[in-house]
């Protein structure tokens, strides 16, 4: 049975809260499945669960969560405003979106980014039926705005 996972942009996904501290995080979520460099500058790692399915990024000098990850798998649905992001028709949830907030497109289609809720989508390509990653990330994450993290 899938487990869902409800997205709250500038809040957080389920039990993982946008600032908690990674302890908090692994008191949530108990032991990560992977910890792992994402970048070779990355200054944490990188915690991620369900068969990598859900990875949560950090900052700052007490590592807090920073961004937030969910990508489609056989383990995790994402919920975002009531839709599974990976079961939606990409178009309809693009229109749900454009009704809260505008868009900055990139990658011809591929990504979406919506500063206002510092929330990204992906997919492989524009013909691809639906979205297979959906991330937040704290205050200012696209924005670019200053944040207390």
């Amino acid at each position: 049975m899938m487990k869902t996972i409800p997205l709250e942009p500038l809040s957080g996904a389920g039990p993982v809260r946008l600032t908690a501290r990674r302890s908090e995080v692994l008191d949530a979520l108990g032991p990560p499945d992977a910890s792992f460099k994402k970048t070779p500058h990355s200054e944490h790692s990188t915690d991620s669960w369900h068969s990598g399915a859900l990875q949560v990024f950090y900052s700052g000098l007490t590592p807090a969560v920073e961004y937030i990850e969910i990508s489609v798998g056989t383990e995790l649905e994402a919920a975002l405003f009531g839709m599974n992001v990976f079961a939606t028709n990409a178009e309809d949830l693009l229109r749900l979106l454009a009704e809260k907030t505008p868009v900055v497109e990139e990658e011809s289609g591929h990504s979406y980014l919506y500063p206002q809720f510092e929330l990204s989508l992906w997919r492989e390509d524009r013909q691809a039926k639906a979205f297979s990653t959906v991330g937040i990330g704290v205050h200012g994450y696209y924005s670019g705005a200053n944040h207390d993290a």
